[in-house]
């Protein structure tokens, strides 16, 4: 692995020198899209996330919701929060939240490896708003494409629930006539420093977010200005596949939304445009994946099993909505208009709906659980 890094590191060196106009081009496009879009939208839930953790909230809230967790997924009920957030606020929150969970023993390294696994997803108003609307031209299959990627994930977290190693044993939990105690050690630390604490990780965490789209945004550019992108890929137009198909899967190995637009650029036929999107959106690209392993890097958490489950994801995806799309109960739908311009950046507010309505739930069951407790 670190040898398939030094290649890529010489590499996108070499290549920013020979075309240095195209780099900054792309790395400003990179920056553009943490700052307008991954840092308003997701900071914000980072720091919430980070203080329902240190505060203790997921203690009350498991304890109302492992009734649920434990039969669907074998998994602690505060796991919820990784499942409900991962599923409303896109990546990579789903790992940020999962590596919290596993810092403060709340979950164990096994169940952190198999959450880890299905709540990394594409935010539901990118799929909805951006990819239907904007990328395929057809607003009617925005529903359909959020249905196949969420629902196809969550089978898998429910599939792998079969290849858990048994119930955790690192919270001890004692429940007596509806009323359930939970014996943690907690640190009481001042307000002030929980929020320091909290804006300080969740912080570095955006940094890191941006750093990642900044590289992959330069490395997908210079392997596509240097044509080294078309000579991997060399082989799949050989075997008969279009080139179009070729450019976006090749795109949508690197990064998520240059794959989609790459989709909608070649103005493919929507049969193969929508499965397309459906298994790049599952698969999120090499970037999403660095995120990710970044986020879960201070824990002993591995990536392995999330990473199969992606090609897992992808190719379930692609399957279902060409099932889907060509059922004899789906109407018929114009082919995709090609685009000349990059993916619509949607108001950052509107991302925020969702996210916003999901911590309120998270804060209304804590609550609840504190009444429960006492």
């Amino acid at each position: 692995m670190r040898k398939i890094l030094l290649f890529f590191v010489i590499f996108i060196t070499f290549s920013m020198v020979i075309f240095p106009e195209e780099a900054y081009k792309a790395a400003s496009q990179g920056l553009l899209l943490w700052w307008q879009v991954v840092l308003p939208s997701l900071l914000p839930f980072f720091i919430c996330a980070e203080l329902l953790v240190a505060m203790g909230a997921m203690e009350y809230m498991g304890a109302l919701l492992e009734p649920l967790m434990r039969p669907l997924f074998r998994l602690p009920g505060e796991a919820a929060l990784a499942i409900v957030m991962g599923y409303t606020s896109g990546f990579p929150t789903g790992a940020a939240i999962t590596a919290r969970l596993r810092q403060n023993n709340l979950i164990s390294r096994e169940e952190g490896e198999r959450l880890l696994a299905f709540t990394n997803n594409a935010s539901p108003l990118f799929i909805v708003v951006g990819v239907a609307t904007g990328i395929l031209n057809a607003p009617q299959l925005g529903i359909l494409l959020l249905g196949v990627h969420y629902l196809s994930n969550l089978c898998i977290g429910i599939f792998l629930r079969f290849f858990a190693k048994g119930a955790s044993l690192h919270i001890k939990k004692i429940c007596t006539n509806s009323r359930c105690r939970i014996e943690v050690n907690r640190h009481h630390e001042p307000v002030g420093k929980l929020l320091k604490n909290a804006a300080q990780k969740a912080g570095g965490n955006i940094a890191i977010i941006g750093c990642y789209l900044v590289f992959f945004s330069v490395l997908t550019q210079m392997l596509s200005t240097s044509g080294f992108a078309e000579i991997i890929w060399q082989p799949f137009v050989a075997l008969g596949f279009s080139k179009e198909i070729v450019a976006s899967i090749s795109a949508g190995f690197w990064e998520m939304t240059l794959g989609v637009n790459t989709v909608g650029a070649g103005a493919l036929p929507i049969s193969i445009a929508f499965p397309l999107c459906a298994s790049i959106l599952a698969w999120g690209g090499l970037s999403v994946q660095a995120q990710v392993a970044a986020m879960v890097s201070e824990t002993d958490i591995h990536c392995g099993i999330y990473l199969i489950c992606r090609f897992i994801h992808s190719a379930v995806s692609f399957v279902l909505a060409f099932m889907i799309y060509n059922s004899p109960w789906m109407p018929s739908i114009p082919a995709v208009a090609p685009l000349s311009a990059s993916f619509p950046i949607m108001p950052t507010y509107v991302n925020l709906y969702l996210p916003i309505l999901s911590i309120s739930l998270l804060l209304a069951l804590t609550l609840i659980g504190r009444l429960v407790r006492r």
